[in-house]
């Protein structure tokens, strides 16, 4: 499990579209990672 974002729920509603859009496609950009591919990217911080 990977979270990406977290936000307290008195501090704001919800996300924006916009916000909602751009995690999409993060999402769905470390899905189609490798494990190692993911360990990778962790180890040279990208």
């Amino acid at each position: 499990m990977v979270f990406v974002y977290g936000f307290e729920k008195n501090d704001r509603a919800n996300l924006s579209d916009d916000e909602l859009e751009a995690l999409k496609d993060l999402a769905e950009q470390l899905l189609a990672r490798t494990g190692k591919q993911l360990a990778e990217a962790l180890n040279d911080g990208t």
